[in-house]
């Protein structure tokens, strides 16, 4: 019987070393997707090798989009972290101008009301030329004690007391 020299096999278990298209053995490299699903009906050693290295391949690929993602997830809580501090700093500038206008409202308002009593009376000037100089000092301590006072009390009231540590570790 007359039988294709291709399928007659002269000498037995001898096969050629399968390899890839670019000269390197098949268990050398990361098989693909498509050559693993390929070769499931004929598993062998190389297969395992091949699985092996793309496993490995897909694992390392992981982990540095980990870490890229890692490193992005930290620029952008820095970020977070400094536009708060930008956001706390224009709401602290924003309490410290509606502090300084309410006091300057409210001496506004003061030096109207005393406007208004020194222009209804030309007596009041005269009282305050007849005093001695030490009699009108001693008013106006108590005054200045009350407004002093007073607008500690607002500081205390306005603003948060923060203990810092200075020292440096």
């Amino acid at each position: 019987p007359d039988v294709p020299a291709e399928s007659v096999n002269t000498q037995p278990n001898s096969q050629a070393a399968p390899t890839s298209n670019n000269g390197e053995k098949l268990w050398e490299r990361a098989w693909n997707l498509e050559e693993l699903r390929k070769g499931t009906s004929k598993w062998t050693l190389a297969a395992d090798a091949g699985l092996l290295l793309y496993l490995q391949q897909f694992s390392q690929k992981i982990v540095s989009q980990t870490h890229e993602i890692e490193k992005k997830v930290d620029g952008l809580v820095g970020s977070t972290k400094g536009i708060q501090s930008k956001v706390q700093n224009t709401v602290n500038d924003f309490l410290m101008l509606s502090n300084t206008q309410f006091i300057e409202n409210r001496v506004y308002e003061e030096d109207i009301s005393k406007e208004e009593e020194q222009g209804s009376g030309p007596q009041n000037n005269d009282n305050t030329k007849e005093k001695p100089k030490v009699q009108r000092e001693e008013d106006v301590i108590p005054r200045i004690k009350e407004a002093l006072r007073h607008g500690i009390g607002v500081m205390d009231d306005a603003f948060i007391t923060l203990e810092l540590n200075t020292e440096h570790g």
